[in-house]
């Protein structure tokens, strides 16, 4: 994934060179996305998520909107989302997120996604109840 992100960036300051033109390529990487069709921000889940690295977890959805919005306001040439793209890789995540970057495709702003670890191929989960269930995660086949 670091090889392919250099090369992207090598290829753009190479291409910056040749057009002679100034390009905005904006990163972000580790979202994590967790949509609210399956998490309840109940008592069960922020305690979850406090004994996690994601203490920000279920606000993802508003922190994505608004990156969303601040891409749209800033028209950069390109955006690169990179690895964990999705909390634990479930099919809802992803659905939802695909949905709350849409507004930038409209835009014509070519985003290029690239999946981690938590994307695919692991274990999901359902925050209900004051539970934790586990679901099917995506594939990478």
């Amino acid at each position: 994934m670091k090889r392919l992100i250099f090369t992207l960036i090598f290829l753009c300051t190479i291409l910056n060179f040749i057009v002679a033109k100034d390009y905005t390529i904006v990163h972000a990487s580790d979202i994590h996305f967790l949509t609210q069709r399956i998490a309840e921000v109940d008592e069960h889940f922020m305690k979850v998520i406090q004994n996690a690295d994601g203490k920000v977890t279920h606000l993802t959805p508003e922190l994505t909107s608004a990156f969303v919005y601040d891409m749209l306001k800033l028209k950069p040439d390109a955006i690169i989302l990179s690895g964990d793209l999705t909390l634990n890789g479930a099919l809802e995540s992803h659905e939802d997120l695909i949905k709350t970057l849409k507004p930038l495709v409209k835009a014509n702003i070519p985003v290029l996604v690239i999946p981690g670890n938590h994307d695919c191929d692991g274990s999901a989960y359902v925050f209900k109840d004051n539970e934790t269930y586990e679901i099917d995660s995506i594939t990478s086949s």
